[in-house]
């Protein structure tokens, strides 16, 4: 009796063990989903803006061509305006010789992965230099996307 009893003992934390152990595979694998739960919504917002500079190229382009191919000044200014709805959107469109060709650009900012935190507060003089390392490093992270097109009138 007195060998069940040890055995009994010996075992006793085996459970608990394989609980801790289920537990950390359980986490390991809940993180790997919400990682690709993360980088699937920054892909999706990345479509839609590609599809929205789509949607802008387009409209100046079938403007045009309601215009006989002509575009007044006005026209450009009121699409830029509209791309304002694009990050840092910008366009340009031009008209020869019967072709129309727009370019559509807009900052991908949802590469970053963190936004720069603030370097903390001390009396050091080249202070101001770091901190603009770290603005220029973030900028420099962010895609600068362009879509363009041809089009005949």
């Amino acid at each position: 009796m007195n060998t069940s009893h040890a055995s009994h003992c010996d075992q006793s934390g085996a459970s608990l063990l394989e609980v801790l152990v289920a537990m950390i595979v359980l986490s390991i694998g809940l993180l790997g989903l919400a990682g690709l739960q993360v980088h699937a919504m920054q892909n999706s917002q990345s479509s839609y803006l590609s599809s929205q500079a789509a949607l802008m190229a387009y409209s100046i382009i079938d403007q045009a061509r309601a215009q006989g191919g002509q575009l007044s000044s006005s026209d450009i200014s009121e699409w830029n305006a509209s791309l304002a709805a694009l990050p840092g959107g910008s366009g340009e469109a031009q008209i020869e010789s019967g072709e129309i060709t727009v370019s559509v650009s807009w900052i991908d900012a949802h590469w970053l992965e963190a936004p720069v935190a603030a370097a903390p507060e001390n009396d050091d003089a080249d202070e101001g230099e770091d901190d603009e390392e770290a603005e220029d490093s973030a900028v420099s992270d962010a895609r600068i996307t362009t879509f363009s097109m041809s089009s005949r009138l």
